[in-house]
């Protein structure tokens, strides 16, 4: 094919500058980080909302905070993304209340290129992120899930012209998606997944035509990455 599919993948990731979230594109787009300022602001808009609903953070770092100060965190330096951090990251799925485990230090990268892993795999946990009581048991928690989506608790959207998102924005020869430290996560996998449980937006090269959904994403260079779509 001559042409791809303009394809944004956003991730959390977790820099020592500041950086929550990263977008990237094939069409490079490249690399997108808020920077706090602009985050105090919308943790203002945003705050009332959450702290009414029992969520106890308004960002990934205020998230892994308050998981360990519940001792549910555990932190790994050293590992290497070549084979370390995919085989801990199995075995950590593989085991009951397992912590998650937040990686630094990765050889090759700088300190505070961080990937947090097994986030949610624990019941506490998932309450933490739900906003619900942080003692409730399983069947309670399945339960006030589904109440929870079926309510229409969705929040209207505002369109609005330039977002922290968009605070720093790398194109062209300055993108470079070999500088996080992805991991290859499986023996077998032909190579490295930025994306696994994200949400990929995508548009028809010939119409206005978006596609929102869930796939792995692989880096294939520096400037390139493949979708599984299938």
């Amino acid at each position: 094919m001559s042409r791809l599919l303009t394809v944004h993948v956003v991730a959390a990731w977790i820099g020592r500058s500041g950086i929550d979230l990263w977008k990237y594109s094939p069409t490079m787009v490249g690399a997108i980080a808020p920077t706090r300022q602009r985050l105090r602001v919308a943790r203002i808009e945003w705050s009332d909302h959450l702290n009414r609903d029992g969520v106890r953070y308004l960002d990934l770092r205020q998230w892994i905070d308050a998981a360990r100060g519940l001792g549910e965190v555990r932190d790994v330096r050293g590992a290497t993304w070549q084979e370390d951090i995919g085989r801990i990251t199995e075995m950590l799925h593989h085991t009951d209340d397992s912590p998650a485990v937040l990686f630094d230090e990765i050889p090759g990268y700088p300190a505070g290129y961080r990937i947090l892993a097994n986030a949610n795999a624990t019941r506490r946990r998932l309450a933490l992120t739900f906003g619900m009581p942080l003692d409730i048991e399983r069947r309670p928690l399945m339960d006030e899930f589904l109440r929870l989506t079926e309510e229409g608790r969705a929040i209207k959207p505002r369109v609005v012209k330039d977002g922290p998102v968009f605070e720093n924005v790398l194109k062209g020869e300055d993108v470079d998606v070999l500088k996080f430290p992805s991991p290859k996560w499986h023996p077998l996998d032909g190579g490295r997944y930025l994306g696994t449980g994200v949400v990929d937006v995508m548009k028809d090269p010939d119409s206005d035509w978006i596609n929102l959904g869930t796939y792995r994403v692989m880096v294939e260079d520096r400037r390139r990455v493949g979708v599984y779509i299938s």
